[in-house]
């Protein structure tokens, strides 16, 4: 019994952590196209970056992530326990598009080191994850630089 309650315990705690965890929103725009709009959560606690979309039944069009990093360094996302198809954004310091990558979900178990990694090419401080396909819908391309508005 006593082994029960401290499972419960440790599996409450864990779910209980999860949920504090608040992202605020913010708008992104696109200079170079104005019609081109998300709202988008914003990590930028390591507790944030680390949660990111993970467990999420969804993301709407029109909605995002956007993690920010104190400086430029190359990035490595993966598709850990995230359900949703995603295209992934790396993003420099002026906030200028470098790369764009599709991400699929990972089917069935498998082991975190035989995850597929998505890295930036070079330094980078902003990534952005959208719904799969909305950078190409939107006509975003490198080179392609956004703003935040609170």
């Amino acid at each position: 019994m006593k082994k029960l309650v401290l499972i419960y315990c440790i599996v409450f705690s864990a779910l209980l952590a999860q949920a504090e965890i608040v992202f605020p929103w913010k708008t992104l725009k696109f200079v170079s196209h104005p019609d081109a709009t998300l709202k988008v959560e914003v990590a930028a606690t390591p507790s944030q970056k680390t949660q990111g979309l993970m467990n999420r039944e969804s993301l709407p069009d029109g909605k995002g992530m956007i993690f920010i990093f104190q400086s430029e360094q190359h990035l490595s996302f993966w598709m850990k326990n995230t359900t949703i198809p995603l295209s992934i954004g790396f993003f420099d310091k002026q906030k200028v598009l470098i790369e764009v990558f599709d991400m699929d979900p990972v089917i069935g178990p498998v082991r975190e080191e035989t995850l597929p990694r998505y890295e930036s090419s070079r330094p980078a401080m902003y990534a952005l994850e959208v719904p799969k396909g909305w950078f190409a819908k939107n006509k975003i391309k490198a080179k392609d630089r956004f703003i935040l508005e609170n």
